[in-house]
């Protein structure tokens, strides 16, 4: 079912593609009409919210009863928005430990990795636009809440947040359980970013090639089964410690 409240579903062809274009972080799915699915524009639309990563579904036309204009589509809002990029910069000089996540497509790891970032006192979470879960009902509950006190920042190009932290001072950090040192070994009093990649692929190309050190959790029986919240949980322990 759609959302109840009116206020949180933006309709019609130009309203949506404006949201799309303007704020996709704040749109949880792109909802179809299926007689108008084959439309131009909403084809057109439709290529664009998966472009972005943002889920696309076809509900049959009594839905669309509640909403006479809506020209066969319509945009469900998340229910906890995204802070800017804009405010992201002028955040910078006043944190020394951020978090970015690079393909966390999973909403219940996504959800479970903010409650952890809550929990250790993060202000600053990075959700690249794409390749990342939006913040759905489902990482809302998964988050346990923590989402009502933290809200991500999302970014257009992660490597590109990831350069003005660098022009700050900030070193980078990844995660790397076969080329990382041990977590232990980080030296103490560096402002950092740590990046965390998804449980299958790891961190892609370019967030890596950014990256001047990278460490592992070591495990007395090389048994790589650590959940990525519980990982993130346990990087952060180790970089507070540093700090």
């Amino acid at each position: 079912d759609l959302m109840n409240e009116q206020e949180s579903v933006v309709y019609g062809i130009n309203p949506v593609r404006e949201l799309l274009i303007s704020n996709p972080g704040r749109v949880h799915r792109v909802v179809v009409k299926p007689e108008n699915s084959l439309a131009p524009k909403v084809l057109e639309l439709i290529e664009e919210a998966r472009n972005l990563r943002v889920p696309v579904q076809r509900f049959p036309s009594p839905l669309f009863s509640r909403y006479p204009k809506a020209q066969g589509i319509l945009a469900e809002l998340n229910m906890i928005p995204y802070h800017t990029e804009e405010e992201l910069v002028s955040l910078i000089p006043k944190l020394s430990l951020v978090v970015g996540l690079d393909g966390i497509e999973d909403p219940q790891n996504l959800g479970a990795i903010l409650r952890t970032c809550h929990f250790f006192g993060i202000q600053a979470v990075l959700l690249p636009q794409k390749r990342t879960a939006p913040l759905s009902p489902a990482v809302f509950k998964s988050s346990a809440g923590a989402l009502t006190h933290l809200q991500p920042f999302r970014v257009k190009s992660l490597p590109g947040a990831l350069k003005r932290f660098i022009e700050a001072g900030f070193t980078i950090a990844g995660t790397d359980s076969h080329r990382g040192v041990d977590l232990k070994e980080m030296a103490p009093g560096e402002k950092r970013v740590l990046l965390f990649g998804s449980e299958g692929q790891g961190l892609s190309s370019e967030p890596r090639r950014l990256c001047s050190e990278f460490y592992r959790i070591p495990s007395p029986t090389n048994f790589e089964s650590l959940n990525l919240s519980v990982s993130v949980a346990l990087f952060l322990y180790g970089a507070l410690r540093a700090k």
